[in-house]
């Protein structure tokens, strides 16, 4: 099942369904793009295989929404996670630079709770991409948690379906902030 979950209390995406649910059609055709990328050769050639099922970790591979040559949003598989000069991965990021990308998901998890997109069965999370060792490679950008619970921390930033290109294009944008919420 094409299912993606950001779990941000161990910072992991799930891509089994931790609730009974009818998986996207949006969505399944978005990750399904994946292995007609280009790229998917040179992940399998440095062992680092592209998750559409399971968990998916920082450091692991994913399908992410990035702008093409011709500026078209296109599906690629990307490391998730930035490297610094010393060796430590970044997951995450507070402000995204010219390189935008989107991380298709169905649910978020934090704390114990399942989130998704008020009205939506997709939720689009706002990230950054840049490419590492000649591979692609993603952070998921942050906003202050409070935007969303009230809370102190950080939250994925996450975006309206209709302002994907929009984001993708640089353009300012405005985070949904409504959410269904439900206990694990």
């Amino acid at each position: 099942m094409f299912t993606y979950y950001l779990d941000l209390s161990t910072a992991s995406f799930y891509q089994e369904d931790p609730i009974p649910h009818d998986p996207s059609p949006v969505l399944i055709k978005t990750l399904e793009k994946v292995h007609a990328s280009p790229l998917c050769p040179k992940f399998i050639q440095v062992a680092l295989p592209i998750h559409t099922a399971g968990e998916v970790q920082p450091g692991m591979a994913a399908a992410v929404i990035a702008p093409d040559k011709e500026r078209r949003p296109t599906v690629y598989p990307m490391k998730w996670g930035f490297r610094t000069p010393s060796g430590t991965l970044i997951s995450t990021c507070k402000k995204a630079d010219d390189h935008r990308c989107v991380i298709p998901s169905s649910w978020l998890i934090r704390d114990g709770c399942i989130m998704q997109t008020k009205g939506s069965r997709e939720t689009w999370i706002a990230g950054q991409y840049r490419i590492e060792n000649g591979l692609p490679a993603f952070t998921v950008l942050t906003v202050p948690a409070e935007f969303y619970t009230g809370e102190q921390g950080q939250s994925p930033a996450i975006l309206r379906q209709e302002d994907i290109r929009r984001w993708l294009k640089g353009e300012t944008v405005e985070y949904v902030n409504e959410f269904v919420v439900e206990r694990l």
